[in-house]
């Protein structure tokens, strides 16, 4: 990358920031870095938008996501994190100790010539898009897609959580012996240890 689309990727992505606040607003949603977040029936639902450059072409990254509110809540829980739950609702969407949540969307877009105007286009048709689809952004649909398998960011803790929220534990603690659990900030053993203890106390009650 030259110089030239070193300057003009820094302005696309200053018109990216200005546009996420723009469409916020527009759209009744919240705005945290570069997301755009709503909590809607006990759901936080993100959408993600950002600039990169790949080959020397600009794209305007899209991925949305969601998750239930009592998924962080139960994982402060479980690591003695109380005070996490006294946060701002924000708290859910970045944060070194939130789970990732389920990707429901994953588009890249190209932004031709480093277009002002085709940016602006394409983060309003995703806005717009979010939007329609928030009412499918249940807890129904968020335990589908963590039920079916699928490979995430989080996944294996996620299913450990959920089988804890059914007050499934022998599920749980036969997810938690797995050595193939996910990762979390590099606190893997943290997170089994403690949840091992949890679900041993939650069964001896």
């Amino acid at each position: 990358m030259n110089k030239e689309q070193e300057r003009a990727l820094k302005l696309l992505n200053k018109n990216c920031e200005l546009l996420l606040k723009q469409y916020a607003k527009q759209h009744h949603l919240k705005k945290k870095v570069d997301c755009l977040w709503t909590e809607r029936s006990g759901m936080i639902c993100i959408l993600v938008l950002y600039v990169s450059m790949e080959k020397d072409e600009p794209y305007l990254d899209m991925q949305t996501f969601i998750k239930p509110v009592w998924l962080d809540e139960m994982f402060w829980d479980i690591m003695e994190m109380p005070q996490y739950k006294q946060e701002p609702l924000s708290a859910h969407v970045v944060g070194a100790f939130t789970v990732h949540g389920v990707l429901t969307a994953k588009a890249e877009h190209i932004v031709p010539a480093f277009s002002a105007s085709e940016l602006e286009r394409l983060i309003s048709a995703e806005t717009e898009s979010f939007e329609v689809r928030l009412p499918e952004f249940t807890e129904e649909a968020y335990f589908e897609k963590v039920d079916s398998g699928a490979t995430m960011r989080h996944g294996d803790m996620m299913r450990v959580l959920n089988a804890i929220h059914r007050e499934d534990y022998k599920r749980a603690r036969a997810l938690l012996t797995k050595r193939s659990l996910s990762a979390f900030s590099g606190g893997t053993e943290d997170f089994r240890k403690q949840a091992l203890k949890w679900v041993d106390n939650k069964q001896n009650i």
